[in-house]
C-alpha cells in the first residue's frame, strides 16, 4: 500500500504542475504584437485591463471574456511599454490570440 500512495502522490503533483505550466507556456508561445497592430493585453486577474487601456489612451477593440483580458490598439510606439508599466503582463498578437477575446463559441464564428 505504501508504494501505491507514493505513486498517487507523484501523479497528483505532476498533474498540478502541468495544470499550471501548460497555460503559461501557451501564452509565452504566442509571439508579441508588432507596433501598430491589434494586440491582446493580459493583466493579473485582479486588475481591470480595460481601465489600463483607457488610462493610456488606447482603443478597446473587443473586451475579453474576463476582465483582465482585452483586445486593444494604438498607433503609438510607446503604447506597449506604457501598458506594461501599468500592469500588463502579456502582450500578444491579436490574430493568434483571438480566442481569448471573442465571445463567439468555437465553431460558430464562420457560420
Amino acid at each position: 500500500m505504501k508504494q501505491n500512495e507514493v505513486i498517487s502522490g507523484v501523479l497528483l503533483v505532476c498533474t498540478f504542475v502541468l495544470a499550471i505550466a501548460l497555460p503559461v507556456l501557451a501564452l509565452i508561445a504566442v509571439p508579441p504584437a508588432a507596433v501598430g497592430a491589434p494586440a491582446v493585453a493580459i493583466t493579473a486577474p485582479w486588475v481591470n485591463a480595460e481601465r489600463i487601456v483607457a488610462e493610456n489612451d488606447g482603443i478597446v477593440l473587443y473586451p475579453g471574456r474576463l476582465s483582465f483580458v482585452v483586445m486593444t490598439y494604438s498607433g503609438d510606439e510607446t503604447y506597449e511599454a506604457r501598458l506594461r508599466d501599468d500592469g500588463v503582463l502579456f502582450w500578444l498578437d491579436a490574430a493568434l490570440a483571438e480566442f481569448l477575446c471573442t465571445n463567439v463559441p468555437a465553431g460558430e464564428a464562420n457560420g
